[in-house]
């Protein structure tokens, strides 16, 4: 089988679904989009995640409005031919961070080189907002999915591991989303989702 795509999906949406009505974009302490509340990179929020990455470790941590540090995590060292791209995620009392690292023997620079192991590992981290300790944590995930419909979940690890595969009957050329705790996998004619609750049909 041949799959044509390959998306990494942190589940973020489904370990961060409740049944309360969904909050504005830029309600109070929630921060859906990137650069924050109205993606204007502007808070009023007293606690201020900020997030980078350097070879040796992944940051995050969080400041008052005067600059000063409240709390620090080192989540450990970063590998990747570029920085890390995620922002942090505030849901309620949540700061959630996707920590992507790569296979460094992938790395062009690599090339040719003796086997390197593994520094970083891939990991959905969610820390209490105002204290930054860890309230979950869980490994990543990768959906594929080919053009004949077959949904295939791998681990992301350094092996091969196929933990599901799931037929959806007939062709799909669409993208995952995930949206209020379900994941959404659209084919020719049907449109499917998984998780969360179920919906009344009318």
């Amino acid at each position: 089988m041949i799959l044509s795509r390959c998306f990494l999906l942190t589940l973020i949406a489904a370990l961060l679904a409740s049944q309360r009505p969904a909050l504005p974009a830029d309600a109070e302490g929630q921060w859906s989009r990137f650069r924050g509340p109205n993606g204007a990179g502007i808070s009023n929020a007293t606690t201020v995640p900020v997030t980078w990455t350097t070879p040796d470790e992944v940051v995050l941590l969080a400041l008052d409005h005067h600059g000063d540090q409240l709390w620090r995590r080192n989540l450990g060292p970063f590998v990747g031919a570029r920085g890390s791209g995620a922002s942090p995620i505030i849901f309620d009392d949540l700061v959630v961070l996707a920590n992507d690292q790569e296979d460094p023997n992938l790395l062009p620079e690599n090339a040719g080189k003796p086997p390197i192991p593994r520094k970083g590992k891939s990991l959905l981290i969610a820390v209490d907002r105002k204290t930054g300790k860890t309230r979950w944590q869980t490994d990543r995930r990768l959906y594929c999915v080919a053009k004949n419909g077959e949904v295939v979940v791998l681990a992301a690890a350094d092996k091969f591991d196929v933990l599901a595969r799931m037929p959806l009957g007939e062709s799909s050329y669409a993208a995952p989303a995930v949206a209020g705790g379900v994941m959404y996998l659209r084919t020719h004619r049907h449109l499917f989702s998984l998780g969360g609750k179920r919906q009344p049909t009318f």
